[in-house]
């Protein structure tokens, strides 16, 4: 059914009329044939033009109706309609009913205009005929001429639409209500679209003209001797065609005949011939026919026809009708009536919302009141005389109050175009929060708050309140601010903090007049933590009474919590936060009116983690770095892995349980020595997981080692392995910082060294360093060079290209050191001696060699200085592992459980335990070597390899690299010692391969005793080394016969190594097997032997089952990622500076505020009389403290 009651008196379109045949017909040419040519007489040819379009016809005004409007008897809620008079060619009904929620629509508008008509379109002219072709005897005959097209019809503009009519409402006063139900048309006719012109007739195709004819014509014969016969044939070879025009083709025969000499017909001519001197023919003279082409020419074509003229005059549109007109009769009791022209219009401008208990909060379970609502009538006629309701509208969060507090009424005739502001109020329920507030979430929800008016009789909302509001629907209190540490030790009591916050306007409370009682529920999930109730009681669970919260104010509430001495290392414990508010209103008359139920509006949970406090152990080998997000999965199988299958003692060190890396700084101190100082030349294992620290978010361990501190700790021959931060952008960052740390920025390096570190040339430079390196007394020095101009160079110093020289010299003099090189920014050089400095600058512009003439060369001024940074060596251990997952294994059978739930263990996987093995230092890796026995079962660690095979692989890929950097990057004019004696080449060994020094020196290497076998395979395996290990190096060793390092070096260790052998071994023999197998375990023309390393990475994939590519790009290594010495500028140089020292700053600024926020919340034992007293976890303190 339709939602409209129509009484219509429109006009008619003006197609309709044309339809009807009440106007002028028209014919439509659009669908003639263009392709249909007009055949006529022979007197023209050309196309008939198209036929002018007919004009559109204008649509018809509308009528005139009039009708009164009433309440309807039959429906309720519905209109009675009563026709009082009309005018048009449509009769509507007398009498209509129109139901509830339909609406009376009264259209009077005016025909459209018929859109304009189309011309008709050209005829095609005809095409011309073709012309004869050419004969022997005539020509050809052109093609005849086309004809030309049609010109194009010109068609109409769209006709004018009708005029609107006129509707009159007749209603009473007391019904002006239903006008909201009814609506009118009284539009004009739309005009009609304009027509189009027609397409001009295309132009005939001319006739084709006559095809040409080519023939060959016997023209006559030639008599000749038979000695002529070869030249007449020739003769006659070379005719050619004649064009023939009109009827002398015989003229032509007679011509070309003449013209060859021959006769048109075969005469034999008694008496002697040509050949005897007569002038006939004999019979014994031969005769030749000429042949001649003759030919006829083409005839030309007809010309094509032109087209016909397109019209270029504009076509328009028809004009709309106008508009017709609407009279509103209001009828009053007395008899009186006012016109108008339009409805009443009623608009919500605006409203203002208050929250029932007048705190400014809206909260769930309130009460909204929507006061000082403002309509305004922007009709042209005065609002009905009836009252009519306003309710609110139903949303998520907002629910319709029922009765008189939920509405409030407009005012009666509020005149045209007068705003009138409400005075009652509606009252609107914020719905119950159902569901308990997320964790960790503050509640806060938004929605729009709008009202409705609806008109009595009708049941129909008027359409124009549109206006809504957003309401912030909120608790009036929640908690903030709450300090808590994220790691606490065993035995350790703290106190957590918060701020319960109070947002409105009104004090709240139980103690206060809003009578709302305000509590805080605090539970902790564990035996191993308690909390101090108010009545000085060590409980689970403590609820805290908050009686008086003023208004826009916060009170810090303070809960002492106890960690027992037993608990478990590296468990989390959970703290449950709740906070609870009576809810605001509740009902007086309730059986329960005194007691007031309360609502849980926030909750909170806190993470605490239990961690062993740190107690130096001067026996541990390892120090073992863990962060507050640690999992005690992986702590404890870290600890396994250490503890029990290696038997290595193990320090731990929390930095949230201590606030950094740092001890606590002494009085007048910035910051605490740093605790990886204490653990030099040992291993240090950091978690690379990430964690929240304090009031900072989203933390590694990475962003908490001091670069400086760091640096100097790898110098003391300590080694660092970083588990899980492989990819992490901060590991490269800390390396670029503490391989080579920039100690100051240039403006203040450059004037630090002193005569005993500056340098005239580069040789003296690295001989100094290396005898510094031997005593151990070179790390992270400043050396100067003054930088000389060249002759080459006009004079003229280049730094750059100075400091890129020297960065290869120490390249190749010290391969296993890293330096950072820069020029320091000149100072113009002034002179005093105005004779001197002219001198100084003819030398440079004239291009002289600076000789003297005594022809010595000039002292040359320098032009800045180089300086020079030694920073870390390439054998410092720094790596970073891809993080791992542990292994699960299950303990027992499968029937055995604890607790019901099966027994499970965590272990690390084959790989972080290879590497963790790995990580030892050198010095500790070759104690290892030395010492390991293979045949006891004693070096079984539980893994598939032994920690024998692990320290081998090690020691064997760490020599390798080193043997490499020599041959890759040491000069080719670099003099190697002879091969000796140990102590001949000892100080080049422990320069320049410090691993097989230290392994070759070590004590049981002068000792008595056999040589253990996984010590003769490692010997033999860096031996192997020594060999060319790709193609290019075994292309160098052939054809640079003048320098082969590689066979010096090699003959340098395979002496240092026998020399061992004859101490180990008794018999020559035995040497001299061991140096066949070695040289067996390298192979020139084998790929997979050929590179010694492959072998290892190959051996160590295997024992960690990883792929050789997961074994090689698991782990990043320092002396991977930054491989040599470099140049940098001095604007790099002070970019590195600054970013090292924005590192550091940061670094010391979070951890004095985590070590103050420990010393305000770590508490000290209690009194002695309690039976648990406390161990004492005071944050940061320094190791000598924590031993006594």
């Amino acid at each position: 059914m339709s939602d409209e009651v129509r009484i219509i008196v429109d006009g008619q379109n003006g197609s309709d009329v044309a339809r009807n045949g009440l106007g002028i017909r028209h014919v439509d040419y659009e669908d003639t044939n263009p392709n249909t040519a007009l055949v006529l007489s022979g007197e023209t040819r050309d196309g008939q033009h198209g036929r002018r379009a007919s004009r559109a016809i204008r649509g018809s005004p509308a009528g005139f109706v009039a009708v009164e409007l009433s309440e309807s008897d039959e429906h309720l809620g519905g209109l009675h309609v009563v026709v009082l008079d009309y005018a048009s060619i449509q009769q509507p009904p007398l009498s209509a009913e129109v139901s509830q929620q339909r609406d009376l629509v009264l259209s009077a508008v005016g025909g459209n205009g018929e859109s304009g008509h189309v011309g008709g379109n050209g005829e095609l002219g005809m095409n011309g005929n073709e012309g004869a072709a050419a004969t022997r005897e005539s020509d050809a005959t052109p093609g005849t001429n086309a004809g030309r097209g049609g010109d194009a019809g010109e068609g109409t503009n769209g006709a004018d639409g009708g005029d609107g009519g006129t509707v009159q409402i007749l209603v009473d006063e007391h019904n002006m209500h239903l006008l909201l139900a009814t609506k009118w048309d009284v539009r004009g006719g739309r005009g009609g679209e304009p027509g189009r012109h027609g397409e001009p007739g295309r132009g005939g195709i001319g006739g084709k003209g006559g095809s040409g004819h080519t023939w060959s014509e016997l023209v006559g014969f030639h008599y000749h001797c038979s000695r002529l016969e070869s030249r007449m044939k020739a003769l006659t070879a070379s005719t050619h065609a004649e064009v023939v025009q009109g009827g002398n083709l015989q003229a032509m025969i007679a011509r070309v005949a003449a013209q060859y000499g021959a006769m048109r017909h075969p005469v034999i001519s008694p008496g002697a011939c040509r050949c005897d001197g007569g002038n006939g023919n004999c019979a014994g003279c031969g005769s030749t026919p000429i042949h001649k082409e003759f030919s006829r020419t083409t005839a030309l074509d007809g010309r094509d026809g032109e087209p016909g003229v397109r019209v270029m005059t504009t076509l328009f549109p028809g004009a709309n009708g106008q508009d017709g007109s609407v009279n509103v009769v209001v009828r009053s009791e007395d008899g009186s009536v006012q016109i108008y022209t339009s409805l009443y219009k009623l608009e919500l401008l605006d409203f203002e919302v208050e929250d029932e208990n007048g705190d400014g909060i809206f909260e769930p379970g309130e009460h909204v009141l929507i006061r000082r609502i403002r309509i305004k009538n922007s009709g042209g006629m005065p609002s009905p005389t009836c009252p009519i309701p306003v309710t609110s509208i139903s949303s998520v969060w907002f629910s319709r109050v029922s009765g008189e507090q939920g509405r409030t009424f407009i005012p009666n005739s509020i005149p045209s175009g007068a705003t009138v502001t409400l005075e009652g109020t509606i009252m609107v329920l914020i719905k119950q929060c159902d569901d308990s507030p997320p964790i960790g979430n503050l509640f806060l929800k938004h929605d729009s708050l709008g009202i409705m008016a609806v008109m009595p009789w009708l049941n129909r909302v008027l359409p124009d309140f549109g206006f809504s509001k957003t309401i912030p629907i909120q608790f009036p209190i929640e908690l903030r601010n709450i300090e808590y540490l994220p790691s606490l030790a065993q035995g350790t009591r703290s106190n957590l903090s918060w701020e319960i916050y109070n947002k409105s306007v009104k004090p709240l409370g139980g103690s206060t007049e809003s009578d709302r009682s305000i509590e805080v529920d605090i539970s902790v999930n564990s035996r191993s933590a308690s909390l101090l109730s108010p009545v000085q009681e060590w409980t689970s669970n403590v609820i805290n009474v908050v009686d008086v919260l003023p208004d826009s104010s916060a009170v810090r509430t303070k809960q002492m919590l106890r960690i027992s001495g037993d608990a478990q290392n590296y468990q989390e414990l959970v703290l449950s936060v709740l906070l609870y508010l009576a809810i605001p209103s509740r009902d007086p008359s309730a059986d329960n009116a005194g007691l007031v139920p309360v609502q849980v509006i926030q909750q909170e949970e806190l993470r605490i983690q239990v961690s062993s406090a740190y107690t130096y152990n001067p026996r541990a080998e390892v120090l073992l770095v863990t962060n507050p997000a640690t999992d005690i999965h992986r702590y404890q199988a870290i600890q396994t892995f250490l503890r029990d299958n290696l038997g290595t003692e193990m320090d731990e060190w929390n930095v949230g349980l201590y606030g950094g890396l740092q001890y606590t700084a002494d009085e007048g101190e910035i910051i605490g020595e740093s605790v990886l100082s204490t653990y030099s030349g040992k291993t240090i294992i950091f978690l690379g997981n990430r964690f929240d620290f304090f009031k900072t978010k989203d933390r590694n361990i990475l962003q908490f080692c001091d670069p400086d501190a760091l640096a100097e700790t790898c110098a003391q021959g300590t080694s660092c392995l970083f588990l899980g931060s492989a990819g992490d952008p901060s590991y490269l960052r800390l390396l670029q910082d503490l391989l080579v740390p920039i100690p100051h920025e240039m403006n203040i390096t450059a004037n630090i060294p002193v005569a005993s570190t500056t340098f005239v040339k580069k040789s003296d430079l690295t001989k100094s360093i290396s005898q510094q390196l031997l005593v151990g007394s070179a790390k992270f020095s400043l050396y100067k060079i003054p930088v000389k101009t060249r002759w080459y160079r006009l004079g003229m110093a280049n730094q750059k290209a100075e400091a890129k020289t020297l960065v290869k010299h120490l390249h190749k003099n010290l391969p296993q050191e890293r330096f950072l090189v820069t020029a320091e920014i000149p100072k113009p050089l002034v002179s005093t001696d105005r004779s001197e400095q002219q001198e100084n600058d003819e030398d440079i512009y004239t291009g002289k060699d600076n000789m003297t003439s005594s022809g010595k060369e000039k002292k040359r001024k320098p032009s800045g200085n180089l300086i020079v940074l030694h920073g870390s060596a390439k054998h410092v251990s720094l790596r970073a592992t891809e993080s791992q997952r542990l292994v699960i294994t299950r303990e027992g059978t499968n029937s055995e459980t604890r607790d019901g739930v099966p027994s499970v263990s965590y272990r690390l996987n084959d790989y972080e335990a290879f590497m963790c093995l790995a990580s030892y230092p050198t010095r500790k890796l070759i104690e290892f070597a030395w010492s390991g026995h293979t045949n006891d079962g004693g070096d079984d660690i539980g893994y598939p390899f032994t920690r024998l095979q692990a320290v081998v692989l090690s020691l064997q890929s760490e020599i390798y690299k080193e043997i490499q950097a020599i041959l890759l990057n040491a000069g080719s004019t670099n003099k190697l010692p002879r091969a000796g004696t140990i102590s001949d080449s000892g100080p080049f060994l422990r320069l320049h391969l410090p691993t097989l020094a230290a392994l070759l020196q070590h004590r049981e290497a002068n000792s008595a005793g056999a040589l253990p076998e996984h010590m003769l395979g490692l010997l033999q395996h860096i031996e192997a080394s020594c060999f060319p290990q790709n193609k290019r190096q075994i292309a160098k060793a052939a054809t640079l016969t003048l320098y082969r390092r590689q066979t010096k070096l090699r003959k340098l260790v395979v002496a240092a190594i026998t020399a061992l052998l004859k101490r180990k071994l008794s018999v020559a023999a035995d040497v001299e097997r061991f140096h066949r197998e070695a040289r067996s375990l390298h192979s020139y023309a084998h790929s997979d032997r050929r590179n010694t390393q492959n072998a290892t990475v190959k051996r160590a994939s295997e024992l960690t089952r990883f792929s050789e590519h997961a074994f090689t790009e698991g782990h990043k290594t320092s002396r991977e990622l930054f491989p040599v010495s470099e140049y940098c500028s001095a604007e790099e140089w002070d970019r590195r500076w600054k970013a090292k020292e924005r590192t550091r700053a940061r670094i010391w600024t979070e951890v004095r505020e985590a070590q103050e926020a420990l010393k305000r919340m770590i508490l000290w034992s209690s009194s002695g009389d309690e039976a648990d007293r406390v161990v004492n976890a005071m944050a940061g303190l320094r190791c000598s403290e924590l031993l006594a």
